[in-house]
């Protein structure tokens, strides 16, 4: 029988971090929402910065992460400007990188950041969006429930059976075994907490839409790292990576369960 290697290091991670993501959204409201996928923002856009060029300086890391909260708030409160927004964290990093740096590098530095911020400031900002459109506080939760409980059917079923890796190269341990287990489980959390809100079978959908999106999401990020040559994105979760590493599933749901919601969820709030 297969172990499950980092089990304990995911539980110490994992049920802190849901139980915060919970007490926000159920009880802290829109604001709280909206405050805490901003902040979020910041570390992603700080980290997009470190893994995709080492060597740069905190005080050029420092602009990209607020500008990138200030992107993800923007987008969150549905500002006319939030198209324009999310190009901000990239156009600041490159505004510093085009006269500092050769132009070797540009695509893999420059464009990576400003692909990397504008991929996690949406990401972030359409789930503070969510909290504010939609007061069933269980439709809030479809992309994250989706995603926490999808991956942790994937994970158990992958260790377990995994036999036929999906793209080793890129992820080692993911299988087609686990993408389907995973896949069970995303249908799972979204009807666990979207019961009532919708009908059974678009969150049956919407379960699916966000399990296959949070697969990308993963081997998205995963590609960027093996390029980048590192394990984790960052540290600012101690021996479980980076902000990228925890939320790059999430990121990617968010905008697939917000198609779903608009095609057959209840009406905005």
């Amino acid at each position: 029988m297969k172990t499950f290697p980092g089990l304990g290091s995911r539980v110490l991670v994992a049920v802190p971090g849901i139980v915060i993501f919970l007490w926000v959204i159920l009880f802290g409201g829109p604001a709280a929402s909206l405050v805490l996928f901003s902040l979020l923002g910041v570390l992603a856009g700080y980290e997009a910065v470190s893994l995709c060029l080492p060597s740069s300086p905190v005080h050029i890391r420092l602009p990209v992460g607020l500008a990138a909260g200030f992107s993800t708030l923007l987008v969150g409160i549905g500002s006319p400007l939030q198209t324009a927004a999310v190009l901000l964290p990239g156009v600041c990093f490159a505004l510093w990188w085009i006269p500092c740096r050769a132009p070797r590098g540009a695509r893999a530095e420059m464009l990576g950041v400003m692909g990397l911020t504008l991929f996690y400031t949406a990401g972030f900002g359409i789930l503070a969006r969510l909290s504010i459109d939609w007061p069933h506080r269980g439709i809030v939760l479809i992309p994250l429930a989706s995603c926490w409980i999808g991956d942790s059917f994937a994970y158990f079923a992958g260790c377990r059976w995994g036999r036929h890796k999906m793209i080793p190269k890129v992820s080692p341990g993911k299988s087609w075994e686990g993408f389907a287990a995973g896949l069970a489980g995303s249908v799972a959390g979204a009807m666990a907490v979207g019961w009532g809100g919708m009908a059974p079978v678009h969150l049956a959908v919407a379960g699916i839409v966000c399990g296959i999106a949070a697969v990308f999401g993963d081997l998205f990020e995963s590609a960027v790292k093996r390029d980048s040559g590192v394990k984790d994105s960052g540290s600012f979760l101690g021996a479980h990576g980076g902000i990228l590493d925890r939320f790059d599933s999430v990121a990617a749901a968010a905008p697939a369960a917000l198609a779903v919601l608009h095609l057959f969820g209840p009406g905005a709030g």
